[in-house]
């Protein structure tokens, strides 16, 4: 019997890795295939939730993502900058709304903005300024605003007040309630030329940023009630997604990645206080 001469085996190994080659391509187009679905599918999704997000922004009714918690924090917040502000109680919980809140948000376990000055466990919030004895105004806060149910534990936390602290040595922002640090993030701040200013404001507006001004201040605005001969300054995000937000210098605002800004926008009520050192 005659061996197989080399010249058939180099035919045969070619032959074979021509087979190889093809069946590698054909599994990459089925992958390439694939992929391409979920794509269409992740940019239809994308772009419906943009749809939903505009037209809640332009109804001015943002949506609200907060957790239990922070809802009634946020709440609590916005009623002592009220408070402070005016040297008074509100009458009602909706005079909060377009200084401090777009609007009332939703009780998470009954799933309304309903106001009672009794607390009956009907939903909503309770809401009565004439159980205020003198207290410790922070303890009053949270004596007299409350969820309307029966979660003892949810509604008896100790309240203390969000607020922002921005650290321009570290470069990092704070968000603050009282006197503990929930979370920090990383920022950019002014360059040498135009150094973000230092002190004590406020947050004047809030904005969701939509068309060309992206390519400038990200996808959120806080503005802070500081106003230069040349416009205002403000915390928002970042356009330049491909380089680190503390390489990032600004003309004197603070620049945040924008999945954080977008936590500060919807954690924070107008006029929340804001300390730059």
């Amino acid at each position: 019997m005659k061996l197989i001469s080399e010249k058939k085996i180099k035919k045969y190994i070619f032959i074979l890795t021509i087979i190889l080659i093809f069946l590698i391509v054909l599994l990459f187009m089925e992958f390439t295939s694939t992929n391409n679905n979920d794509l269409e599918s992740w940019i239809f999704k994308y772009e419906l939730y943009h749809d939903i997000n505009d037209y809640l922004y332009n109804s001015n009714k943002p949506p609200d993502e907060i957790i239990e918690k922070n809802k009634l924090n946020k709440l609590r917040t916005a009623l002592l900058l009220y408070i402070n502000d005016y040297n008074k109680f509100p009458k009602d919980l909706k005079d909060l709304t377009d200084a401090y809140l777009y609007e009332i948000p939703k009780e998470p376990n009954s799933n309304n903005n309903n106001i009672s000055d009794k607390l009956d466990y009907s939903g909503g919030w309770y809401y009565n300024p004439l159980k205020f004895n003198g207290q410790d105004l922070n303890k009053g806060v949270q004596k007299i605003l409350k969820t309307n149910t029966n979660n003892s534990n949810y509604n008896n936390q100790f309240f203390d007040p969000y607020w922002v602290w921005i650290n321009t040595q570290e470069q990092k922002l704070y968000f603050m309630e009282g006197n503990k640090a929930l979370t920090s993030y990383p920022i950019g701040i002014g360059s040498p030329e135009t150094p973000t200013p230092k002190g004590t404001f406020r947050i004047k507006n809030k904005l969701k940023i939509y068309g060309e001004e992206k390519n400038q201040f990200g996808d959120y605005w806080l503005g802070i009630d500081l106003w230069t001969k040349g416009g205002g300054y403000g915390i928002h995000g970042s356009p330049y997604e491909d380089i680190e937000v503390t390489k990032q210098e600004s003309r004197g605002c603070i620049r945040m990645r924008n999945e954080d800004v977008r936590e500060l926008y919807y954690y924070l009520p107008l006029q929340s206080r804001v300390v730059i050192k």
